[in-house]
């Protein structure tokens, strides 16, 4: 049986765009443990794998406007994360 992981980077931004998502949604409960597990994730990749971490941000901001919007307004409501991302 093949089993596919996704790479640990591309994860937790893409937990940072499904928390946006959710937000206001039947389920903000959900949007708040997704944001609590994108910041878990970008802290440990920043110390463990800060390059993947930084082409998987970049990746998913230049994918356009949707997924930047979203990204970012989950940064908003995250200012430790979104710094790590930045610096």
């Amino acid at each position: 049986m093949l089993v596919q992981i996704p790479r640990p980077a591309h994860f937790a931004v893409h937990k940072l765009i499904v928390a946006d998502r959710r937000q206001g949604g039947p389920d903000p409960l959900k949007a708040h443990k997704d944001r609590a597990q994108a910041a878990f994730l970008i802290e440990a990749l920043s110390e463990t794998r800060p390059d993947d971490l930084i082409e998987a941000y970049k990746t998913a901001l230049d994918s356009g406007p949707a997924w930047r919007k979203r990204i970012l307004a989950s940064l908003q409501r995250m200012p430790a994360t979104a710094e790590l991302l930045q610096s």
